[in-house]
């Protein structure tokens, strides 16, 4: 009895040439071969004859025609499908690289490369959804790595929705793989594309955390530890186990992915060494004698332009302590040489018109900023685990960390979270140009947001001239923290320019209260007071 490989040479001779097999599954064989009229090579996959019932060879037929009816960048292409000498088969483009499969065999993929990998493959999955097709199958050795682009293959128990025959897949097997089965699909339930979307959430945990999520887990119950902070809460969702409870479309789980990520472990790329002295701030310059207002010298040609933000929480309650954090490395980046930031002031109202959402970068300009510090906190037993991503203007992300933080108290882990993050983003930022030691970095250590507040409040009334209204910020300050020996340095300055003030308006006054002198003491002067 001739071979499955003999029989197809017949049947598709003289257009195909059949050279080998490349793959073998429970219900299809791909072969490789050379389209003879094109001149291209190409896979074929034929259905093996034991799975060739009626109704399973007319709906792999028309699930090919499905598929060959679009094509998409991330889609492997199918250019034909048709029945011959008793074989349903269709032909598609012969991927020559590895599969991701293969690829985690060496260990899991870094943030960028994982990111890339769900960007590519939602795009496939909407449009196969679009076109009425959910997929059923989405794993490792599905998905082939090509040049730096994910492709979605091997569509052999793909659903078209609408239909009702039998569902094409080996006896006793439900349709997809046990270990990337959705639980709907476990079940023996109908697929939905929210099955694909599940099946994705459990490829891209694999691809983070470089094992298996395991099957049929609660997303609570899982291991979270290897997965960056920030993608934990986009994957939980995709893991939910109630199908409605996950992302409603591959748009949102798409948006999601752009917006809270990438999170991505890169690591550190130098460790900071260098000690540099922070200038002291020109805040009594002498300027004009007929202009008693601060003269700020001109800054140094600046290596970084930032705009810091608050950082975000995976957890609702833990956004003041966030907020709080962003406060912190605004104030660690405060006046360091080479560097001009956006005012803390105007970064967090930003933040608060546009409900946390940065996307898009109109921040760049209304800021008047290059770069953006956003950063994503999740508690843990020992302290927290910090994402820190950096922003380009166009809002997209340049740099990206992860690491965890710990302290003896809430403040302690803040400060430290926040010291971590200004070395972070003066060592991606700026590298080599502004290097700081730990201890310089955090140099309001000690002193309570509600004290630090106010102080900057003062110092941009003071940066202005508004004498009075830095007075009261900087009272503000002492009331929360009277050991706060800036602040005491500020408002005595801001004393000493009033006082100059005075003396000033003093001296503008001296002549005139001369002349009124002299006219009283000149004869008639009563007569014309009197009068």
């Amino acid at each position: 009895m001739p071979s499955l490989l003999e029989r197809l040479r017949d049947a598709l001779a003289p257009r195909y040439e059949i050279e080998a097999e490349v793959a073998s599954g429970g219900m299809a064989t791909v072969f490789r071969a050379v389209d003879q009229s094109l001149g291209r090579v190409v896979a074929v996959k034929v259905l093996r004859p034991d799975m060739a019932t009626a109704t399973g060879e007319a709906r792999f037929l028309r699930e090919a025609r499905t598929m060959a009816s679009f094509s998409h960048p991330n889609v492997v292409s199918i250019h034909d499908a048709d029945q011959r000498d008793g074989l349903s088969f269709y032909v598609m483009d012969l991927v020559e690289g590895e599969t991701l499969r293969q690829r985690l065999e060496r260990g899991p993929l870094d943030g960028r490369d994982a990111f890339r990998l769900g960007r590519d493959l939602l795009a496939a999955l909407d449009r196969i959804h679009a076109a009425g097709v959910i997929h059923r199958d989405v794993k490792p050795s599905n998905i082939f790595l090509v040049d730096g682009r994910a492709l979605l293959a091997d569509f052999g128990i793909v659903h078209v929705e609408g239909a009702t025959d039998e569902t094409l897949t080996s006896e006793g097997q439900g349709p997809g793989t046990p270990a990337y089965m959705s639980p709907e699909q476990a079940k023996g339930e109908a697929a939905l594309p929210a099955s694909d979307l599940y099946s994705l959430g459990l490829v891209l945990y694999e691809a983070m955390a470089g094992k298996r999520w395991p099957s049929l887990a609660a997303p609570e119950s899982g291991d979270w530890s290897l997965i960056p902070v920030a993608s934990r809460p986009v994957l939980k969702k995709a893991l939910a186990l109630n199908p409605a409870e996950r992302w409603g479309s591959t748009s949102e789980f798409r948006s999601a992915l752009r917006t809270r990520a990438p999170w991505i472990r890169v690591p550190r790329r130098v460790a900071i060494v260098a000690v540099l002295t922070i200038a002291a701030l020109a805040w009594w310059a002498l300027g004009s004698p007929w202009s008693p207002r601060p003269q700020f010298p001109p800054p140094p040609e600046a290596l970084l332009d930032v705009a810091v933000f608050p950082c975000d929480a995976t957890e609702p309650q833990d956004l003041e302590l966030g907020a709080r954090i962003g406060w912190r490395v605004n104030l660690n980046l405060e006046d360091l040489p080479g560097i001009t930031k956006a005012s803390t002031q105007g970064a967090m109202s930003h933040y608060e018109r546009r409900g946390g959402d940065l996307s898009g970068g109109d921040w760049a300009t209304a800021l008047n900023s290059s770069h953006a510090v956003r950063c994503v906190i999740d508690r843990t037993e020992d302290g927290l685990d910090v994402d820190l991503r950096l922003l380009d203007d166009s809002g997209s992300p340049v740099e990206f960390e992860t690491f965890s933080v710990s302290g003896s108290t809430e403040e302690a882990t803040l400060r430290q979270a926040a010291v971590e993050i200004t070395i972070h983003v003066l060592d991606a930022l700026a590298p080599g140009g502004v290097t700081v030691a730990e201890e310089q970095v955090d140099r309001f250590a000690g002193y309570p947001i509600e004290a630090l507040r106010p102080f900057f409040w003062g110092d941009y009334h003071l940066r202005r001239g508004a004498w009075r209204s830095a007075a009261e910020s900087y009272d503000e300050s002492l009331a929360a923290d009277p050991t706060f020996t800036l602040a005491h340095l500020r408002l005595a300055e801001v004393h000493r320019w009033i006082a100059r003030l005075l003396s000033v308006l003093r001296r503008q006054a001296a002549p005139m209260e001369a002349q009124r002198e002299r006219d009283d003491d000149a004869p008639g002067a009563t007569t014309r007071a009197a009068t």
